[in-house]
């Protein structure tokens, strides 16, 4: 049966607390914002495009996606996330 999950502890489990890591500072970081970019400029241009005969700038952003979650998760073990946003 489903329910509202209440943690006797106060906290949520799924939920990871990082510090946003420092692009200049870490090369992790840097890494993982270029390869967001990447993943931003491939997935633009296959849809700009609007062709399936463009489906390989999708399929490199999929594979992108694979190496960005590998470098998070290594930012991760450190503490630290991906600064997406700053």
């Amino acid at each position: 049966m489903l329910k509202n999950y209440q943690p006797t502890d106060g906290k949520l489990p799924y939920l990871v607390d990082l510090a946003v890591a420092d692009p200049g500072a870490e090369d992790l970081s840097a890494r993982a914002l270029a390869i967001y970019e990447r993943i931003i400029s491939n997935l633009a241009m296959a849809y700009e495009q609007g062709d399936m005969g463009e489906v390989k700038f999708i399929n490199e952003a999929r594979q992108l996606m694979t190496e960005l979650e590998t470098l998070a998760n290594r930012l991760a073990a450190k503490g630290l996330g991906v600064p997406f946003f700053d």
